[in-house]
């Protein structure tokens, strides 16, 4: 889901489609507490949408066909599907992963973890790492910031906000919505010059 740039919204709503518009297959709270590992026990259907979806995402990688219910590719068109030696796994393979039964062979998916007593002072220092990239290319901060967010891989304006405040503010953020932004955040240091190849690097880089 963040390796796409997908909001709880967008994922939600894709999930739908894939499953031919019913209602109920995947909620925003499933994600929330899939993602912080605070359930124990998802339904059935959680897996089924997820499986779906991730079915749908592989066919339009392979033969650009458009997901069901959607009628343009904005939202996926850079998405990448989880795979088991190149094909998109079943449902039962999901629920093993889950379960800790199964590791995933072709990469990882282990969230990167943030302590959430780290969290206010890491999220500072990326504002500061912002700030100081920006500054190295002539940009300013304050009247260039809005130009740099406009090329942020997730638009959803409520986490826009919190990243511009985090690096005009220096408003600290919480673990839990810092490590969401993650990758997004290497997208746009890339993009302002910075090298780091991952978010484990970005991380070994503040964490300094």
């Amino acid at each position: 889901m963040d390796g796409n740039g997908w909001s709880h919204p967008v994922m939600t709503k894709l999930a739908r489609g894939c499953m031919g518009g019913s209602e109920g297959w995947l909620h925003s709270s499933q994600i929330a507490n899939l993602r912080r590992g605070s359930t124990r026990n998802p339904g059935p259907r959680t897996f089924v949408a997820i499986e779906r979806l991730n079915y749908y995402v592989w066919c339009y990688n392979q033969e650009r066909a458009l997901l069901p219910g959607s009628t343009s590719s904005n939202d996926y068109r850079e998405a990448e599907a989880i795979t088991e030696d190149g094909k998109p796994p079943s449902v039962g393979w999901f629920f093993e992963v889950f379960c800790g039964y199964r590791v995933p062979r072709d990469f990882d998916l282990g969230l990167v973890r943030i302590p959430p007593d780290q969290a206010e002072l890491m999220s500072r220092r990326l504002g500061r790492l912002i700030r100081r990239l920006m500054m190295e290319r002539g940009m300013d901060p304050v009247e260039d910031m809005a130009g740099v967010l406009a090329t942020y891989t997730t638009q959803e304006p409520a986490r826009l906000e919190r990243v511009r405040r985090m690096t005009l503010l220096a408003e600290p953020l919480t673990a839990d919505e810092l490590e969401p932004e993650l990758q997004n955040l290497v997208t746009l240091l890339a993009s302002l010059g910075g090298t780091f190849s991952d978010e484990e690097a970005l991380l070994r880089e503040i964490r300094r």
